[in-house]
């Protein structure tokens, strides 16, 4: 491998970019074959109902957090610039992502600090944001 190269991703990280996309309303039994496939896809390893299931209360409670808005413990205010009517636009920096990041690490230790790091990135990116 070339050393600008970037690994292929990992079973937790594939698992993640699925579940990422599931809300209580979501046919879990889709999810789970969205996640075997690409799972078989990538060559990352078996489908690990264990494993999955750990991701997932991962997701939901960073999923949770996020979806409180202002009320969350990690919200430290509107960082955006203002919009013409003087409110200021959400943005990813909203939230304290190393403090999420870290307390994440502590709650979900079988998770390796790079994936909670990279996922909560993009959950704020995609639950607040969009």
């Amino acid at each position: 491998m070339k050393s600008r190269e970037k690994p292929p991703p990992s079973l937790d990280e594939i698992s993640l970019g699925v579940l990422v996309h599931e809300f209580p309303a979501t046919d879990r039994s889709e999810t789970e074959r969205k996640i075997r496939r690409r799972l078989s896809m990538k060559k990352q390893g078996e489908y690990d109902p264990n494993r999955i299931a750990l991701l997932r209360r991962f997701k939901d409670s960073i999923q949770t957090e996020i979806m409180r808005g202002a009320a969350s413990r990690y919200y430290v205010g509107p960082c955006g610039t203002l919009n013409p009517a003087g409110v200021p636009y959400v943005d990813v920096e909203d939230f304290d992502h190393a403090r999420m990041a870290d307390d994440s690490a502590k709650q979900f230790p079988a998770i390796p600090k790079p994936v909670i790091d990279q996922f909560v990135g993009f959950a704020v990116f995609v639950y607040h944001l969009l």
